[in-house]
């Protein structure tokens, strides 16, 4: 059917036959028949061993209009920020605690790291958070008493996730801090090992 000769038969005793209305092969433990193409049977397709991933996306979450990758290569938070761009994204932003939640449980589905940097940083201002991906600090969920300073410069954001619930809250830590990271794109990244 596929063009390919066929080289190979474990034809039973008598068959096949050639004479009459037998025009389709069936395959047992005890050899090879035929029979009539109407005859129902079960039937075995011929298909390609790669038909391609349905995932548009394997290696990255969508989460609204944006994708997400977590990086579990613990990086200080100017290297993860330049391996977000490197990949043509940046270190997440936050935006809404329906996007933080859905983001929790892809980070929960994906090893659960308990700490991860995003994009938030106050080095250029003390107090003043921006975004890396320079998109509004319009959304916040520091844990109490935080932002202190109390790691080192306290300039960089990373989430912290808060006993077995799964859930984060936001605490400041130094930019050399060396943590898993989370990059976020405006389309399907390139993949990248993880």
């Amino acid at each position: 059917m596929d063009g390919n000769d066929n080289n190979f038969a474990v034809w039973k005793k008598n068959y096949p036959k050639v004479d009459g209305d037998d025009n389709a092969a069936l395959i047992s433990s005890r050899g090879w028949t035929t029979e009539k193409i109407s005859k129902r049977s079960g039937f075995i397709c011929e298909a390609d061993t790669c038909v391609g991933n349905l995932d548009p996306c394997p290696h990255a979450e969508q989460i609204g209009e944006r994708f997400f990758t977590l990086v579990r290569d613990k990086r200080n938070f100017d290297a993860a920020e330049g391996a977000c761009q490197a990949l043509g994204g940046h270190l997440a932003s936050i935006h809404s605690e329906a996007e933080e939640t859905a983001i929790n449980a892809y980070l929960k589905k994906n090893g659960n790291k308990r700490t991860i940097l995003i994009g938030g940083t106050d080095s250029a201002s003390e107090g003043d958070w921006q975004w890396s991906d320079g998109t509004p600090f319009d959304y916040v969920n520091w844990k109490e008493n935080e932002p202190n300073g109390r790691s080192g410069d306290g300039d960089a954001l990373k989430i912290v996730r808060q006993g077995r619930s799964g859930n984060r809250a936001w605490y400041d830590t130094s930019t050399d801090s060396a943590e898993a990271f989370l990059c976020a794109f405006e389309s399907c990244p390139p993949s990248m090992c993880t």
